[in-house]
């Protein structure tokens, strides 16, 4: 169970029952996706029963399980969207998890990286990254405000005991 949050105008962390850094991942997309199988699948049993009425019936099991189909999936994202996924720094351990999954040692990490993206000034933003020596970064999270990920790069910096590399494209 993961306590108190501070919010970060991107990133969540929170500390969890064991002090562990949390980050927070919650999963927009997968909720947009999940509202847009449920309109599916209603518009689906809408047209099923359209059909029946005009004598266009396709065979009842395919509207049916299809719908179910659909139904499923949005309920599995739904739940996947509001309750995301977590990223733990555990000191303990030496590691970040994700569940009981270690995505990255400490040993492992070179630095905190923090990119600059540059769209027009109203559209700039900041990713943050931890990157290990010899593997794919682990995506942390985007702040579209300088100060907040400076903060939260430094935050996370100071979990893993590296150093933060700000990089400028």
């Amino acid at each position: 169970m993961i306590g108190p949050t501070m919010r970060l105008s991107g990133i969540r962390f929170a500390t969890d029952a064991q002090g562990r850094l949390c980050v927070e991942l919650p999963r927009a997309a997968y909720g947009a996706l999940a509202v847009v199988l449920a309109v599916a699948a209603g518009l689906m049993v809408t047209r099923w029963g359209v059909g029946v009425q005009r004598g266009l019936e396709a065979p009842p099991w395919a509207w049916w399980g299809a719908m179910a189909v659909f139904v499923a999936f949005a309920a599995v994202l739904a739940v996947q969207a509001h309750w995301g996924h977590a990223l733990v720094f555990d000191a303990h351990r030496g590691a970040v998890m994700r569940g009981e999954r270690v995505v990255a040692r400490y040993a492992d990490v070179s630095h905190v990286e923090l990119i600059e993206r540059r769209g027009t000034e109203r559209h700039r933003h900041w990713v943050l990254r931890v990157h290990r020596t010899g593997g794919r970064p682990v995506f942390i999270g985007r702040e579209s405000d300088k100060d907040e990920a400076d903060r939260a790069g430094a935050r996370l910096a100071t979990a893993v005991g590296k150093p933060v590399k700000v990089v400028v494209r």
